[in-house]
């Protein structure tokens, strides 16, 4: 009986056959993750995002007076401070510039993204706020005299919210299609509008002056088409961005919920050698969990940064020329 419970406890990562396959899958993913973003993480740029994001977190924190558990509840809006441009200023600066429609959609899909990210930051905070609920379990368990105290505190964590549910799957997957529609908006357009500039190019040498002189100057379409070809790289990414990020909370999620899982049973058991093997599971993999916990972390101030650059090359696109004429 005591084996049989114990292995529904034990981790899907120790297990034997396919789990052992997909736990090594899993761990040769993270690999070439780690491997792709690794000079990104060591760029001074990224060391000041963080800095940023992880200041104001403090500087909350310490306005409120608020414990770590608590804080995450009042958490700022890091796009207050951290996006680049601010979208009011962005406004305020193109107001008198000329750009393709679609560039709009790139800015409010970029705010949106931005939003995204810092509820996952909120998230990751959250959630290794509630760990530390596991981490005083690991401890009052040195004492095994007191598991009243002991079950009491794993009853709590598996009660707990998984605070990684806060974007789910589906809404991963109704962002990726919303991203991708707007990636295609902004390719064939540019498209269209490279077509339409080399038929005024063709007009031109044939002398038809007149029709061309009805639509944009040449130079403008190409430039309109820079635009959207810039807003496209940058959706382009951050769809790939969001993509990883999506795998790493899901993977987190899953292991959030079989920690629960293995507290609810064990505090149901009632048994002290099940709460010590259940200790020494937790023990187990803690170095693991919140090494995970650290890399989406880290990917979500990568996706800020990545966020910012795109917004400022597609402004720089938008501010090369100041023509009143629209495709």
């Amino acid at each position: 009986m005591r084996k049989s419970m114990w292995d529904k406890l034990k981790s899907p990562f120790t297990r034997s056959g396919e789990s052992q396959k997909q736990c090594g899958d899993s761990l040769s993913s993270r690999s070439n993750i780690n491997e792709e973003y690794t000079e990104a993480f060591r760029t001074k740029s990224y060391v000041e995002m963080w800095s940023k994001a992880q200041s104001q977190l403090a500087a909350r924190t310490s306005f409120n007076g608020l414990s770590s558990t608590s804080s995450v509840s009042f958490y700022v809006h890091l796009s207050d401070y951290l996006l680049e441009p601010q979208q009011e200023t962005l406004m305020k600066m193109i107001e008198r510039l000329h750009f393709h429609h679609l560039l709009m959609d790139y800015f409010e899909a970029s705010v949106e993204a931005y939003n995204v990210c810092q509820l996952l930051l909120r998230s990751v905070h959250q959630t290794r706020a509630n760990y530390r609920r596991i981490q005083r379990v690991m401890k009052i368990s040195e004492n095994m005299h007191d598991c009243r105290a002991t079950f009491k505190h794993l009853a709590a964590f598996a009660s707990s919210k998984n605070p990684l549910s806060i974007i789910s799957m589906v809404q991963f997957r109704d962002y990726h299609h919303g991203k991708m529609l707007l990636f295609s908006s902004l390719t064939s357009k540019g498209k269209k509008i490279r077509r339409r500039a080399k038929f005024n190019k063709l007009l031109k040498k044939r002398k038809l002056t007149k029709l061309v002189r009805r639509g944009p100057k040449t130079s403008l379409l190409q430039k309109f088409a820079a635009q959207l070809d810039v807003a496209a790289k940058g959706v382009y990414i951050l769809v790939n961005d969001f993509d990883t990020i999506s795998r790493m909370v899901r993977r987190l999620y899953d292991e959030v919920e079989h920690r629960k899982d293995i507290a609810r049973m064990c505090f149901r058991s009632g048994n002290s050698e099940i709460l010590k093997e259940v200790m020494k599971e937790f023990h187990l993999h803690e170095s693991s969990f919140l090494e995970q916990l650290k890399e989406l972390e880290d990917h979500i101030c990568l996706c800020f940064l990545t966020i910012n650059r795109s917004r400022r090359l597609v402004l720089q696109e938008i501010m090369v020329h100041q023509d009143k004429s629209c495709p």
